[in-house]
């Protein structure tokens, strides 16, 4: 029994020096897959980051594309109605096909649009209905005059509308 207490009492410097180095080893093993792991956790949250910031640029450019597919029609609509009504010899059905057609692509057009760019939309509709229904030259003139004015207030609004989707691609990137 005293044999035994003796081998293990005595501790060889060797093996220490073993235990020692396992035990090195295993925390550098311990730091390098740390060291992994926040790199691959770092690289995830860049390749997420990313991917959202992507994701928020794709919506905002098929927001942007839709306003200026249905903006192009009712712009191109309301061109059409302005410069036929300013020919004498247009006649009077005509120029109700031309209305109806540019009241109902600015409606369509504020479906699409932020919600003042919408009732801008909506009054230049209004503005042309009023067209329609006057009935001695004065009233046509007013009418006029208020379509002319509803009609100036819009394109602000569409350039201030293309700015903001630009700042909002900047901001989708933060």
């Amino acid at each position: 029994m005293t044999r035994k207490m003796q081998t293990h009492e005595t501790t060889n410097p060797e093996q220490k020096k073993r235990c020692n180095e396992a035990i090195l080893i295993a925390v550098i093993a311990s730091l390098v897959t740390g060291i992994g792991a926040g790199l691959t956790f770092y690289s995830s949250y860049l390749t997420t980051r990313q991917a959202s910031a992507q994701s928020c640029i794709q919506r905002l450019d098929q927001q942007e594309v839709r306003i200026r597919e249905k903006a192009a029609i009712f712009l191109g609509n309301l061109s059409d109605q302005f410069g036929r009504g300013a020919d004498a010899s247009v006649k009077n059905d005509e120029m109700i096909s031309l209305s109806v057609k540019t009241m109902r692509s600015a409606l369509e057009f504020s479906a699409y649009a932020p919600t003042e760019m919408g009732i801008s939309a909506i009054k230049v509709a209004s503005a042309i209905r009023d067209t329609l229904i006057v009935d001695s030259n004065e009233e046509i003139i007013a009418a006029v005059d208020k379509l002319n004015t509803t009609a100036q207030e819009w394109p602000k609004q569409y350039y201030q509308l293309m700015d903001d989707f630009q700042r909002s691609r900047l901001d989708c990137q933060k």
